[in-house]
């Protein structure tokens, strides 16, 4: 069972995405990735996060909507061990909606292609999972520091 510190980070970190799925602000609406040529397979969001005012600290999210109903389908929170392991590694290079295409960067920027094995694509092979309970995930030092 979680802690009430652990929970109380867990809020910290979900809460402020609720408004984006809801409301999110179009500034923050990405449209374009450099390398990939085609139309994004959903609506994108990138952008800043205050998360300590007096201090001007803020965090990084990037948001991919659900390629179907993302009004109904699960949020998946995603974070990377450490130090110095960003999250976005994590989303480029193992799980996310892309995977760069091998080979296509002899000094130039690396095309990216859709990812056949992406999480997002798990419940069409396994839809009644879909209403199992959500959990968050990590690697490496993620399992200390999100769990607080």
């Amino acid at each position: 069972m979680a802690s009430t510190p652990s929970l109380t980070l867990l809020l910290a970190l979900l809460l402020p995405l609720i408004p984006l799925a809801v409301a999110a602000p179009e500034k923050h609406l990405v449209t374009h990735l450099p390398g990939f040529d085609s139309a994004l397979p959903s609506k994108h969001y990138a952008g800043y996060i205050t998360v300590d005012e007096s201090n001007g600290r803020r965090l990084f999210y990037y948001l991919v909507l659900s390629e179907r109903d993302p009004a109904i389908d699960p949020v998946v929170l995603w974070l990377s061990g450490g130090p110095g392991c960003s999250s976005f590694d994590g989303f480029v290079y193992e799980n996310g909606p892309f995977n760069f295409e091998r080979g296509s960067t002899p000094g130039g920027l690396p095309k990216l292609q859709l990812n056949p094995y992406s999480w997002s694509k798990w419940f069409e092979l396994y839809p009644e999972f879909q209403l199992n309970p959500f959990y968050i995930s990590g690697e490496s030092y993620a399992g200390i520091y999100m769990l607080g």
